[in-house]
């Protein structure tokens, strides 16, 4: 398992989960940006990014997010989402992914 301030990331095979601790910032975005292209690059097929311990998150993290989406969409894979509460989501784009933010973060963005 990796670390990087917030960001956990567990790999098995194909199979990815990015899972965040804290509020997902401008400040940790980059390295969301980073993880989510080395997984593409690496060969992943499926990707959950775990937000049940994010209470907050900005317009950057909206944008990686949504970044996110596009590139598990371009590989023809949906980006899986789980949101506190035990909720979760499947979205394939970006623009559900930040319909779905608008609602479960509305102060964001």
């Amino acid at each position: 398992m990796d670390v990087t301030r917030g960001l956990h990331l567990v790999r098995l095979d194909d199979a990815a989960l990015l899972y965040l601790v804290g509020p997902l910032h401008l400040g940790l975005a980059p390295a969301l940006h980073a993880a989510v292209e080395d997984l593409a690059i690496s060969g992943v097929r499926q990707l959950v990014v775990d937000l049940e311990h994010v209470p907050e998150l900005d317009d950057g993290g909206i944008a990686v997010l949504s970044a996110a989406a596009a590139l598990t969409s371009a590989m023809g894979a949906p980006l899986q989402l789980r949101l506190g509460g035990g909720l979760g989501a499947t979205v394939h784009g970006p623009v559900e992914i930040r319909a779905l933010l608008g609602r479960a973060y509305p102060e964001a963005g």
